[in-house]
């Protein structure tokens, strides 16, 4: 399986229930536009049109690090550390410098399947979120051009969360369902410049994200309830910068470090107000449009690996995320009134491990990750309830030459986190994942090894 640069073709790496968004906003970029159109059909409503790219959201537990979705595709899921890594075509997702080094044209597509179990354990009463499995895809598209450019797109989902309750759960005055799904195209560019400094690129992506906003919860009206409904989509758009270092002193050495944007999203949609009972309805405000914004954080990630001999290579990843930026999440209505809701998150980090064994046609990858949680004590309740989490990891590929199949799976371990909120219990949560990626790759016997090559083993 050869040279580090050459790189293995990568093995690597819903929800809305039944909310229909009334309109849709006017221009999205050309990326997006075939869903514009998909969405101007009477039949089809936002959630049917983000299905068909991917058919579930992403569980809230299934990474502590915010909403922000780590592991996407079967080697980076099973590795876990993967900044530092280097002709991969996954790499346009996580350092887009480590695309420098693959050669020809490279395809590689897989999908995850997220099982999770998320439970509340009152002293009075207690509830089960729902647990069905969710669907995460991943693509890559890297392609070697002259004078040491590699250009690469990503389709990724970058954020996004999903949590569902039970109707009579003693939490559905703070949330009772709650979704961010998201999907994002990433055209990305790289450049070997060991013509200068030996094993040294640089990348830079852009993240095209379109993403999509349900909630659910009910409110008290007097000894009656109410209940309030918003469904948006938006629009963001953010960067990434990348640089990956394989120094020529150090042989097996590779450093990357990558730097991803924060990004805002302005979520334009309908809010609907219902009552339960036999409450007027006046007591409630009228519908109307609405608008919620959400501020992602910038984060900052830094890996090194190094392979002691050909066939096989450790990694360490130190990955930080802004999440003080997110403070509060607030819906404005058409008459100018706000709901607010208080967040105040913390930064957060996280340190993974990896490694890696080449047998020649088989590759074996295994991990660990500690992701802390970025919700302090007091802000965790039915609406944010995961702590630090604890994740292991493993993996096969198989490399038939110009074709790989790779397969991984994780598990995080469970946890439990006191609510912050008036009722007194626990949250509980755990979850398995698997994912299954093919790679293919096209006329890399055709390309002439870049300058600077530094031999290392291929992962």
């Amino acid at each position: 399986m050869g040279n580090h640069n050459k790189g293995r073709n990568d093995g690597g790496s819903g929800i809305f229930g039944t909310a229909s968004f009334s309109a849709t906003r006017a221009v999205i970029d050309k990326f997006f536009c075939l869903l514009l159109k998909m969405r101007s059909i009477p039949f089809i409503s936002w959630p049917v049109v983000f299905a068909l790219w991917t058919p579930l959201a992403f569980p809230a537990i299934a990474w502590a690090g915010g909403f922000s979705i780590a592991g996407q595709g079967a080697r980076a899921m099973a590795k876990s550390a993967v900044i530092a890594d280097s002709g991969q075509p996954s790499s346009v997702v996580y350092n887009p410098a480590g695309i420098a080094a693959v050669e020809g044209l490279h395809l590689s597509a897989g999908l995850s399947l997220i099982s999770p179990k998320l439970a509340f354990d009152g002293d009075d009463e207690s509830a089960e979120a729902s647990s069905s499995n969710s669907y995460i895809p991943y693509g890559a598209l890297t392609y070697a051009i002259a004078d040491g450019y590699t250009v690469g797109l990503g389709f990724s989902i970058p954020f996004g969360f999903n949590l569902d309750w039970p109707k009579d759960s003693p939490g559905r005055f703070e949330i009772r369902e709650q979704a961010l799904q998201s999907f994002a195209i990433s055209p990305a560019v790289a450049l070997d410049a060991s013509a200068y400094v030996t094993g040294l690129s640089f990348g830079v992506a852009l993240d095209l994200v379109a993403a999509t906003f349900f909630f659910d919860r009910d409110i008290r009206l007097g000894n009656a309830e109410g209940q309030i409904r918003f469904g948006g989509d938006a629009f963001g758009a953010g960067g990434r910068i990348g640089v990956l270092y394989l120094p020529e002193a150090v042989a097996g050495l590779s450093l990357g470090l990558a730097w991803r944007s924060p990004m805002s999203l302005g979520f334009r949609g309908t809010a609907d107000f219902d009552v339960k009972e036999d409450e007027p309805r006046s007591a409630l405000p009228a519908d109307s449009k609405a608008y919620a914004r959400m501020d992602l954080p910038q984060s900052l990630l830094f890996g090194l690996a190094f392979a002691p001999f050909d066939s096989f290579n450790l990694a360490l990843d130190f990955n930080w995320f802004g999440w003080s930026s997110f403070e509060e999440l607030a819906l404005e209505l058409d008459n100018g009134s706000v709901l607010e809701s208080s967040k105040d998150w913390n930064n957060s980090m996280a340190v993974r491990f990896g490694m890696e064994l080449d047998l020649g046609i088989v590759g074996l990858q295994a991990g660990y990750a500690w992701d802390q949680s970025p919700i302090p004590d007091g802000r965790v309740g039915f609406s944010s309830p995961t702590g630090d989490q604890n994740i292991v990891s493993g993996g096969v590929e198989l490399d038939f030459g110009g074709f790989t199949l790779a397969g991984a799976g994780a598990y995080i371990f469970p946890t439990s986190r006191a609510n912050g909120g008036e009722l007194s219990g626990t949250f509980d949560t755990s979850a398995w994942l698997v994912n299954v990626t093919v790679g293919v790759a096209f006329d890399t016997a055709d390309v002439v090894e870049k300058p600077g090559s530094v031999e290392q083993p291929d992962t």
